[in-house]
């Protein structure tokens, strides 16, 4: 039985100049039942190196990597492949989620037992 009430699916391809703060936001998280499922789409920069940086800090990160670009609706369903929490939140290499978006959108979804949850979000 999986632990995590979250699976987190990012898609990443070269994103080495954005992908670290990508990442932190989530360990910012105040919900801690998340797991990441994270997609090195074939990249040819830095990302593979900075994913195994965060995995081996904290095993919530599950990383794969793909033998060949399949663009990033590929690399999600290759995450998708594997899931199996409850609930599985989207998230891009180049975007950044406030603290408590899980916990948010988690209490939303048990309250008002919703098969989807969305919420806003602001361009910077």
């Amino acid at each position: 039985m999986n632990p995590y009430q979250i699976q987190v699916v990012i898609p990443v391809y070269n994103g080495e100049a954005t992908l670290a703060r990508c990442l932190d936001s989530l360990l910012a998280q105040t919900f801690l039942q998340w797991q990441a499922l994270v997609v090195d789409d074939a990249s040819l920069d830095r990302t593979e190196d900075i994913l195994r940086e965060y995995a081996a800090k904290d095993n919530r990160f599950r990383c794969f990597r793909a033998e060949r670009n399949c663009g990033a609706a590929g690399a999600r369903n290759l995450a998708l492949s594997v899931a199996d929490a409850p609930y599985l939140a989207f998230l891009d290499a180049d975007d950044v989620w406030e603290p408590t978006m899980l916990e948010v959108l988690c209490r939303c979804a048990k309250q008002w037992k919703g098969d989807v949850v969305q919420c806003q979000y602001l361009y910077e």
